[in-house]
């Protein structure tokens, strides 16, 4: 409306200003409709998306890890790769069919959530897990790193990089990892692997 009036403003102003020929206004109208109807469309695909990511949320509440990865399936388009939050959706389905024991499945999901958001401290993480539980520690402790990277207090991932450094037999940087962390951490992995840390490191060599 406001460009509207700006426009006749000036033919108001300026009445002698040769008038634009028909031909040209037709193909600037048909373009601006073939826009308008992408809008809508894009909108619309972006609205039934926003739905069944709702519903993949309740069903993650629930623990419906089926249901979950369905409704992502449905959710995830060209036009809505990220939720609100910028988490993508590809990390949900990977949450779920890990959580299916799917690990094969649920690497790639995590794989193309990192191509889709390569600097979520999540998504990250469970790529390294997923590397992990595959028997990649080399990948795995490649992603844990790039985790603490962006956010250096993400506790978790710091616990899964020490717990990678004692499988890879590393128990020095184990130990530096995980030490400062304490006795009373709320994972109980930190206690366990801190004892075996302190037995392996007085083995006599």
């Amino acid at each position: 409306l406001n460009l509207a009036c700006i426009v006749s403003t000036y033919h108001q102003t300026f009445p002698e200003r040769p008038k634009v020929r028909y031909s040209t206004i037709r193909i600037f109208n048909c373009l601006t409709m073939c826009f308008l109807i992408i809008c809508v469309l894009v909108g619309y695909a972006r609205l039934e998306s926003e739905a069944h990511l709702k519903d993949a949320l309740a069903a993650r509440q629930t623990g419906d890890w089926q249901k979950l990865r369905s409704e992502i399936d449905k959710a995830d388009s060209p036009f809505y790769r990220l939720d609100p939050a910028s988490v993508p959706l590809a990390w949900y389905r990977g949450i779920a069919n890990y959580s299916m024991g799917k690990f094969g499945e649920a690497l790639d999901d995590f794989k193309r959530a990192y191509q889709i958001h390569p600097n979520h401290i999540h998504v990250l993480n469970n790529l390294g897990t997923s590397y992990a539980q595959a028997g990649d520690n080399e990948n795995a402790a490649k992603y844990y790193k790039k985790a603490l990277d962006v956010w250096p207090e993400f506790a978790e991932a710091q616990i899964n990089l020490g717990v990678i450094y004692f499988h890879m037999g590393d128990f020095a940087e184990a130990r530096r990892i995980l030490m400062p962390l304490g006795r009373n951490h709320e994972d109980v992995r930190v206690s366990v692997y801190q004892q075996f840390i302190e037995h392996k490191m007085d083995e006599p060599i």
